[in-house]
């Protein structure tokens, strides 16, 4: 097996340098020099997964079967692996809870199931299996924090707030640690007890976020005085928005926002002060952003509706979505408020203001109140629209039926809610059923005709079924409705639109203005590609085909399989033929999914879900690995 397992160590070596083509020809010849040696089999699995090509690495795995319980386990691994890549983590939960029972005293099995199921917000069914890791590794600090994880979704704080304890006890020189066990309970609305948590030996950043938490702008700026950079500015600029400096808060925050535009903490403060100095519709943009981001996040909703009626947008101040989102926490924070949400909007306003100033200085997903200098959690909210979103999310996790069926539970919670009628369509939509979506969507009208999202949904219906002319007359029809204008969505399927009319520089104008509030929409890397090649600017095409192959690798290698193409033909400097080949085959896969949250695709009758990739620890080592199953198995 020499040449074979030559193959294999210049495979990894390529690896290790990324240069992921060089490896996948190594591979090609050792699995070509040793086609029946179970550890070329798994050696190309891995390689094939780290490639991208997931259905590759599915295809060699059963070749590990002859190489004994190590391999085994091995393979259970990468499979429990590949599963999570594409969004199974109900099949990867099923093989760790396999490995669970098959190596019972394996901690880090243990902790890789109880992080899933928290990854599925099912904080329950987390804590016993980060309770299991602790038990069998009692000094190791890392299974407090993640019980702690648990215990501050469930609501415990105070159980929670002891585990960190545990956790600082058993590392009490760990600094990284306290902060991490500070960024639990800010999360939660309780930066009082994150200040014990990190006290004395956090780092001046987590030190300066729970002086802004706690409405203590002096103390932020102090620490602020310790920390360089983008941390310094966004300290800085936060405590200057508590002072009520909206010019400097703008200043100090916009420069963060450009290194970092997908923080949710600088979108909502930014977007606060662009609102305090007139810039309204610079502060709805973000405002919008940052509820993309977090749907079920309070603040995130209240800072949107602030911006949205100083801006003289249509306020959804009357909206029963509005009422839903944020009734429960307006009526913690300031009682007998909703009263005030109607069609006067000056009042409307004034009241979402003294909401955020009961707030404080915090923008977190729970509701907190601040008052005499002390912060007290008030606990996180649930509404029927965000509801109804953590059912559809979970169509990758659990598949259609189950998915429908949560959806489905909230519309008979919340029958008076057009809301979740919308998430219905859009699961209709991503499976390819358009007609059973245009229903849905036509029902949420039916509920209230300003119902922005069912406009939207009627949007792509029309587009994907062909009908041209009558996507415009619908687009149209919910612009002078509903206020349209700005929306990411909308950029992303009037662009889909233009493109199917034959008009690809409009096509990618939208495009781009819709990624701008939504870089994650996968879909529009593979339109943009499409659309830059029928422009004939192959420079723009191929770079957009290289994010597209990047942010969905797996995806990427299944459509290239689709219309017969090798995984290693993605990573070379492909032609137009092959880009043309891959994007519609994997838009085709895409169905009617155009999400920028959770986009999903199609391999026969399985869906799979995009998940942005993550080098996997099982690849580092990999060599060292190999050579130990070799002498294993020889």
């Amino acid at each position: 097996m020499s040449v074979a397992y030559d193959s294999l160590l210049l495979a990894c070596d390529s690896l290790d340098a990324n240069r992921l083509g060089a490896a996948l020809e190594a591979l090609e010849r050792a699995v070509a020099a040793a086609p029946a040696d179970p550890l070329v089999g798994l050696a190309a699995a891995q390689l094939r997964f780290l490639a991208g090509d997931t259905a590759g690495a599915f295809e060699g795995l059963e070749a590990a079967a002859g190489l004994g319980p190590r391999a085994a386990a091995l393979s259970r691994d990468l499979r429990a692996a590949c599963h999570a890549s594409v969004g199974h983590w109900r099949e990867a939960l099923a093989l760790l809870e396999q490995a669970c029972h098959a190596q019972p005293t394996a901690v880090a099995v243990f902790a890789h199931a109880a992080d899933l199921y928290l990854r599925l917000n099912e904080p329950e069914l987390a804590l016993p299996y980060a309770t299991r890791a602790g038990e069998l590794s009692p000094q190791a600090a890392d299974w407090p924090l993640m019980q702690a994880r648990a215990l501050a979704r469930l609501g415990r704080l105070d159980d929670a707030f002891r585990a960190l304890e545990r956790a600082v006890a058993l590392a009490p020189d760990d600094a990284e640690l306290r902060d991490r066990g500070a960024e639990v309970l800010l999360a939660e609305g309780d930066p009082d007890r994150a200040a014990q948590l990190v006290a004395p030996t956090g780092s001046a950043a987590t030190g300066a976020r729970i002086a802004i938490a706690r409405g203590d702008p002096a103390g932020a700026e102090a620490l602020a005085a310790q920390l360089t950079g983008l941390e310094a500015r966004q300290a800085l600029g936060a405590a200057a928005l508590l002072r009520g400096d909206w010019g400097a808060a703008v200043r100090l925050l916009e420069p963060v926002l450009q290194q970092r535009p997908e923080e949710l903490d600088t979108l909502l403060r930014l977007s606060e002060a662009l609102m305090r100095v007139g810039r309204f519709d610079a502060a709805v943009t973000l405002a919008e952003r940052a509820r993309l981001l977090s749907h079920e996040d309070f603040s995130a909703n209240l800072v949107r509706m602030v911006a949205r009626l100083s801006a003289g947008r249509d306020s959804d101040a009357e909206h029963p979505a509005t009422r839903e989102e944020l009734g429960q926490g307006l009526e913690r924070l300031l009682p007998g408020a909703t009263s005030e949400l109607g069609p006067d909007a000056a009042r409307a306003r004034a009241m979402l203001l003294r909401a955020l100033e009961r707030l404080g200085g915090n923008r977190c997903p729970a509701v907190a109140c601040y008052e005499h200098g002390r912060t007290t959690p008030l606990g996180r909210i649930e509404s029927p629209r965000g509801a109804a979103r953590v059912g559809h999310w979970r169509f990758p996790v659990l598949g259609f039926a189950e998915a429908l069926e949560a959806v489905d539970a909230v519309i008979s919670r919340h029958p008076g809610s057009s809301q979740p009628w919308c998430y219905r369509g859009e699961l209709h939509l991503w499976v390819g059923d358009t007609a059973a979506a245009r229903a849905d969507f036509e029902q949420a009208i039916s509920i209230y005709q300003r119902t922005r999202w069912a406009y939207v949904g009627l949007l792509a219906v029309e587009t994907f079924e062909g009908r041209l002319a009558q996507a415009d007359a619908i687009i149209e029809k919910g612009a002078q409705l509903t206020g349209l204008e700005g929306r990411n969505s909308v950029y992303a399927y009037r662009g889909e639109l233009r493109l199917g009319q034959g008009r690809p520089v409009e096509a990618v104008k939208l495009f781009e203005a819709g990624l701008e509030l939504a870089p994650t929409r996968v879909s529009s890397y593979a339109l943009l590609c499409l659309s830059h090649d029928a422009l004939g600017d192959a420079a723009a095409a191929e770079r957009w085909f290289g994010r597209f192959r990047a942010a969905a690798p797996a995806c990427a290698s299944d459509a290239a399989r689709a219309a017969g193409l090798s995984a290693a033909r993605l990573l070379t400097a492909p032609d137009r033929p092959v880009r043309e080949a891959v994007c519609r085959q994997a838009l085709t896969l895409m169905r009617g999914n155009r999400s920028s949250a959770c986009p999903t695709y199609f391999v026969g009758a399985q869906v799979r879900g995009i998940i942005p990739p993550r080098r996997p620890d099982f690849a580092f080592g990999l060599r060292e690995r190999l050579v130990r199953l070799s002498q294993r198995a020889t």
